[in-house]
């Protein structure tokens, strides 16, 4: 038979986290959070000093959930005001030292980014891209990408290394931060990575926001909408065919049904490009063949490539020409 601790375990396993092999009664535990590394400490936990009784939460996913041993009798109405206080006191507990890991990455996070040089376009995973900078900066190795929130302050940074491996600065805040390109005007469109919404921007000229990932979408778009209500706003997401569940389309479809403008959808293959959807707020249908093959011959191209031909910045183009024949 499992004992109280195995039990909680078995509770925090069965949410998809992966709790550490000793829990401590009383004791506030950190480990990694949903489909984190190693390395990550969103997922959190406390076993209450009863050792019956426990919560347990991600910060990056946003829940948190409590947990009770199975009794042949009902609690008592003391001991479910006592387990109501415990998880409160808890909760208010993961917040604090939230915050605090928060307010720590951010000062981090600031000073490296002042000590950052601007990038000029010469790293690898640029080249590779095809994309400008467009303001970030290098520490002389890994590009960094600033995460800020609507007031500009910066709150974290995702590294690339030159083989395009990305990863956040530890302890810092993402959701519901962001890296802006270009200044908005009529559109403003929301994409998850930072090669993709380069591309977007350079196709297009119109302003993009970069979310980092489709599960910051929707908070992203939520400031976005406050801060900007006038604007059309655009959803491009990625589509994640290969990956169970698709959650490129399916977070990028939920927040379209959730900002109801106006607007129209289309998609490019192009390299990094080559799983992206545009899905204009509101509308999550995509256009037949037909249709987006007569949208690229309804009008000359919109730009034209300033470095030697390459078929996929041609590919970026023929993009750029969907954009303006559906979007307008």
């Amino acid at each position: 038979m499992s004992t109280l601790n195995e039990q909680f375990q078995d509770a925090i396993l069965s949410a998809g986290l992966e709790p550490p092999d000793v829990i401590e009664p009383g004791r506030f535990h950190r480990f990694p959070g949903l489909g984190k590394s190693a390395g990550n400490s969103a997922g959190w936990c406390k076993l209450f000093d009863c050792g019956t009784a426990g919560i347990f939460g991600d910060y990056s996913a946003g829940f948190s959930e409590n947990w009770h041993a199975v009794r042949d009798e009902p609690l008592t109405k003391s001991e479910r005001e006592s387990r109501s206080e415990q998880a409160k006191k808890a909760r208010d507990e993961a917040d604090r030292k939230r915050e605090a890991t928060h307010a720590e990455a951010a000062k981090k996070a600031a000073k490296e980014w002042t000590q950052a040089t601007p990038e000029e376009g010469g790293h690898s995973y640029l080249l590779a891209k095809c994309v400008k900078p467009h303001g970030i900066r290098t520490d002389g190795t890994d590009l960094l990408i600033p995460l800020r929130d609507g007031d500009g302050a910066i709150h974290s940074l995702q590294r690339i290394t030159p083989d395009g491996s990305k990863r956040y600065l530890s302890g810092g805040a993402i959701k519901g931060r962001w890296f802006l390109i270009g200044e908005p005007a009529d559109h403003i469109v929301i994409a998850e990575g930072f090669a993709t919404c380069a591309t977007i921007h350079e196709a297009t000229g119109h302003a993009v926001i970069v979310a980092f990932d489709c599960g910051n979408l929707e908070p992203v778009a939520r400031a976005i909408r406050t801060m900007y209500p006038a604007l059309t706003m655009v959803i491009a997401a990625d589509d994640d065919a290969s990956t169970e569940g698709n959650p490129g389309m399916t977070k990028a479809t939920a927040v379209a049904d959730r900002w109801r403008d106006q607007g129209a959808c289309g998609w490019c293959r192009d390299g990094a490009l080559a799983r992206l959807r545009l899905s204009l707020c509101g509308r999550g249908s995509c256009l037949d063949r037909q249709t987006r093959n007569s949208a690229w011959r309804a009008k000359p191209l919109l730009c034209r490539p300033t470095s030697p031909f390459r078929r996929r910045r041609f590919r970026r183009f023929r993009f750029a020409l969907y954009w303006e024949a559906h979007l307008r």
